[in-house]
């Protein structure tokens, strides 16, 4: 029987940093993954089917149109498991921003927050806590 393929979806408005985490993320999972890409929330968000939840959800923080801080919570409030949504961004005080707005707690911030550029140790830690297999180098 052969293992369920993922769907792993990506918000990146930076074309290059959305090519890397791709490719990072293909090379990463060790089981079939389909990564779909967007470069906008609201088109990711056109999209979004809560009967056919994706597994796996990494927003940039900082993008045309809304946040994801924003669009994180439009999903979750769709049905999206919050444990499965990640935040990415190059400025980690970005943490302290969402805390303050009170968005999320420092203890969610920690278990959301992925670092630009791709921290390889961070997102594999990530992965592995949903149980998703990654591939052994």
């Amino acid at each position: 029987m052969s293992a369920k393929e993922l769907q792993i979806i990506t918000v990146e408005d930076n074309s290059v940093i959305s090519l890397l985490v791709t490719e990072y993320l293909s090379a990463l999972v060790g089981q079939p993954c389909n990564i779909i890409s967007f470069n906008n929330g609201r088109a990711f968000l056109e999209g979004f089917d809560n009967e056919n939840l994706p597994d796996v959800v990494i927003l940039d923080v900082y993008l045309p149109e809304m946040t994801g801080i924003e669009v994180r919570q439009e999903i979750i409030e769709k049905g999206m498991p919050p444990s499965r949504v990640f935040l990415i961004s190059t400025d980690h005080g970005n943490v302290e921003n969402g805390l303050v707005k009170g968005d999320f707690t420092l203890e969610q911030a920690k278990n959301i927050m992925l670092k630009k550029p791709i921290d390889v140790d961070q997102i594999t830690g990530k992965l592995n806590e949903l149980g998703i297999k990654i591939r052994k180098f």
